[in-house]
């Protein structure tokens, strides 16, 4: 009897060691397991007090788009120097375009500085530009119009592009809301660089209609600088975004 007691412990050890080892095993091939083995055992238990709480996949969901998408950080010093590229030219092309526009110096008739809005002597004595058009040829009212309408809508759009650069700035995740944020403000550039140099051709067709009795001056080659630079912003732009969607 005593023999086959010890036999019955021996297996019931056997059949307990076996079963331990099993144990170890599925907790080994555990995901979450982290801890060492040593000869065979656990020697530190693991412990699932974080996975038993309710909010960690929320937290791994809220995790995930941060590790899923490219930060800007991440990109080529290319790509952020092209960055800070279109914001400084946006804004000297903002500066250009203003001053240009509310300077009195767009055509100098010898006695006259005539600008968008007003109209200066050489004593600097300004009445309104209205004085001027309405002496002038017939088409100049008109003209006058459409040039002061074409700048001005420009100047605002391009204040209204540097608000969207702030915003595209701000987007520090290269997603697809950074990339239509960009492709947004592309199309606001290309707008202000063609309201300005739509307004200059319009000037510049005025000046050969009055077959060039009065002289372009200085404030018009400043707006229409800002002008090119809007335009040439718009081209490094459609270039950027494209880099950005294939980064």
């Amino acid at each position: 009897m005593s023999k086959n007691r010890i036999g019955q412990n021996s297996m019931e050890t056997i059949w307990q060691k076996s079963r331990w080892r099993e144990a170890v095993d599925k907790l080994k091939n555990n995901s979450y397991t982290n801890f060492s083995l040593k000869n065979g055992y656990p020697s530190q238990p693991p412990s699932y007090r974080e996975y038993d709480s309710p909010t960690l996949p929320q937290q791994r969901e809220d995790r995930q788009p941060l590790t899923a998408n490219k930060r800007m950080k991440d990109v080529s010093c290319c790509l952020k120097a092209t960055n800070y590229i279109i914001g400084i030219f946006l804004l000297i092309s903002l500066i250009l375009s203003t001053v240009g526009a509310t300077t009195s110096y767009w055509l100098d008739t010898g006695t006259l500085n005539v600008g968008l809005f007003k109209v200066c002597t050489k004593s600097s004595t300004c009445d309104p530009v209205s004085s001027f058009t309405e002496s002038a040829s017939a088409t100049t009212p008109n003209t006058w119009r459409i040039v002061t309408g074409l700048d001005i809508s420009g100047c605002c759009i391009l204040l209204l592009c540097l608000i969207f650069y702030c915003i595209f700035v701000h987007c520090t995740v290269l997603d697809y809301r950074k990339v239509s944020c960009g492709v947004l403000l592309c199309i606001l550039v290309m707008l202000s660089a063609g309201g300005i140099l739509s307004g200059m051709a319009v000037m510049v067709w005025y000046y050969f209609d009055i077959d060039k009795i009065y002289s372009l001056d200085w404030s018009f080659y400043v707006a229409a600088s800002g002008g090119g630079l809007a335009f040439i912003t718009f081209c490094i732009m459609i270039v950027y975004i494209f880099a950005l969607a294939f980064e």
